[in-house]
């Protein structure tokens, strides 16, 4: 992913398919990780890579926290609400020409639109909204496309589920991505797959709240709920 990431500004790169993704993560992870048993901490679409690389890692894996999962239960679910969240997406899912000539004319005044994007998500800190324009239309569109817009989530989870890989999924309260009552229905059935709700946070909340991922890849799923539960009451 952090290869990929490289690219999203290159106009001749063309794949950031799935595949793109994953082999950028396992040279990324090779070159830094090695080998080593591995903690993994994902937010928004990065959680569909993440469970993704897992599933063909698992030895690899001690346990994977997701922060605002594009979590829905059907493409259609999906796209109904990404469609309410801001206009690209809305453009993207309903007429892709309007949104390749809003990508095209963010691309070509990248600056003046990533202090646009400050400007609109003011919860976001200045450096990260500003990233929002770093990226092509073969990467927004393939990237939403393939780790949004796909139904495979509950085929992923029980993966994970009988490989002993424990899952935390994690919405804060007001976050309007993902199904997390569909994802409390699936967890429901799988015991390494759990749903926490943090009151009082958004999207936003890998950045607004950094002290609660640490300590949700400490503790969470382990085996010592009953001990996380009143840390993690202190930072809700």
């Amino acid at each position: 992913m952090i290869a990929a990431a490289c690219e999203s500004v290159d106009e001749d790169a063309t794949d950031f398919g799935t595949e793109a993704h994953l082999a950028a993560l396992d040279a990324s992870v090779a070159s830094i990780c090695g080998d080593r048993p591995l903690l993994l901490g994902a937010h928004s679409m990065g959680s569909t890579l993440a469970l993704r690389w897992a599933t063909r890692h698992p030895g690899r894996v001690r346990r994977i926290v997701c922060i605002g999962a594009p979590v829905w239960s059907s493409r259609r679910e999906a796209v109904d609400a990404l469609g309410a969240t801001g206009p690209m997406a809305r453009a993207l899912l309903h007429d892709e020409r309007v949104a390749k000539k809003l990508c095209k004319l963010s691309c070509a005044h990248r600056t003046l639109a990533g202090w646009a994007a400050a400007t609109v998500a003011p919860r976001w800190p200045v450096p990260i909204a500003r990233q929002a324009s770093l990226h092509t239309w073969k990467a927004y569109e393939q990237t939403v496309h393939q780790q949004v817009l796909h139904e495979d989530w509950q085929i992923l989870f029980e993966q994970l589920d009988r490989a002993s890989v424990p899952v935390t999924l994690c919405w804060g309260s007001s976050d309007s991505i993902g199904d997390v009552d569909y994802a409390e229905q699936v967890a429901s059935n799988l015991a390494g797959v759990e749903v926490r709700r943090i009151p009082g946070a958004d999207h936003t909340l890998p950045a607004a709240r950094p002290e609660l991922v640490p300590a949700l890849l400490e503790r969470a799923g382990d085996g010592v709920l009953a001990e996380s539960r009143p840390a993690l009451r202190r930072l809700s």
